[in-house]
């Protein structure tokens, strides 16, 4: 009967080894979906208030950063450009998890598209 109690003690000991490790070695999804949903609920948001066709056909990419600092929460850290053609990247990044958000702008005057693009990751 003692051996049988020291073997479930070393099983028991082993699951709760396995189950720490398991917790802070795995990849945090959850946290990375909520970043694309924000990014995108920021996006939207401008969208519907008009705010983001008007920076985009006018080239005030400076403006819809001070829209983004308003939008995005102070967890976040981004970099939103407004580009006239698919090669687009950011200025800067500081994570490997970067989640992109595009809204393309049809022209109103002219055929050329206008891409505004959102890289948001997490703060470090």
């Amino acid at each position: 009967m003692k051996g049988f109690i020291k073997t479930l003690e070393a099983v028991l000991a082993a699951i709760m080894l396995l189950s720490v490790a398991f917790y802070f070695y795995s990849t945090p999804q959850d946290d990375f979906s909520n970043i694309a949903r924000t990014g995108e609920a920021c996006i939207n948001e401008l969208n519907n208030q008009g705010l983001l066709r008007y920076y985009g056909s006018n080239n005030m990419e400076i403006d819809l950063k001070n829209a983004m600092d308003s939008c995005l929460p102070d967890i976040l850290d981004y970099d939103v450009k407004i580009c006239m053609s698919d090669n687009c990247k950011p200025s800067k990044t500081t994570s490997e998890n970067v989640y992109t958000v595009d809204y393309v702008i049809t022209g109103e005057d002219s055929i050329q598209p206008i891409i505004v693009r959102l890289w948001v990751w997490p703060k470090i």
